[in-house]
């Protein structure tokens, strides 16, 4: 284990944002693998996930293992524009969510923005809780038929 830092240090700043960038990947790899354990990994004892369009939030790990049977996940997670401050052992995070279906050629199926409150527990940070805002479905309003019939054209060359 490091020595202990101190959190008003600009390295501490650095190093901070850094952790909770890989720490985001992680939770992204782990639920996209099918790796739970990992994926609860990534939250304090107490965290708490909750998405905009379920009326249910999930609070400590007990409740928290129960989700991936609820939401099953068979997509690519991918987070960018990541907008992080630290204040000490505490930190904000807000970044986009795209998320892509592999059921459905890796179609974008979902649009969002994570806005997340993270912790330094023994020395790594982890998600307090993540609330995810979802956008509207990006493919709304598009016939299914005509998703289908652009993928065939696309297996065509044309």
């Amino acid at each position: 284990m490091s020595p202990p830092q101190d959190v008003e240090d600009p390295i501490h700043e650095l190093a901070s944002i850094d952790a909770i960038r890989q720490l985001t990947a992680r939770y992204n790899r782990a639920s996209d693998d099918g790796d739970f354990e990992a994926w609860l990994a990534c939250f304090a004892p107490h965290g708490r996930f909750e998405r905009s369009n379920d009326s249910r939030a999930f609070t400590g790990w007990e409740e928290l293992r129960t989700l991936p049977g609820r939401i099953p996940v068979r997509a690519r997670h991918i987070t960018t524009d990541h907008i992080i401050t630290v204040d000490g052992t505490r930190a904000r995070q807000t970044c986009y969510l795209l998320y892509l279906d592999r059921d459905r050629h890796f179609r974008v199926h979902m649009f969002g923005v994570y806005d997340d409150v993270l912790v330094l527990l023994d020395g790594r940070w982890v998600f307090e809780s993540r609330y995810l805002l979802i956008d509207e479905n990006p493919a709304a309003g598009v016939a299914e038929s005509d998703n289908d019939a652009a993928d065939d054209n696309s297996k065509d060359g044309r």
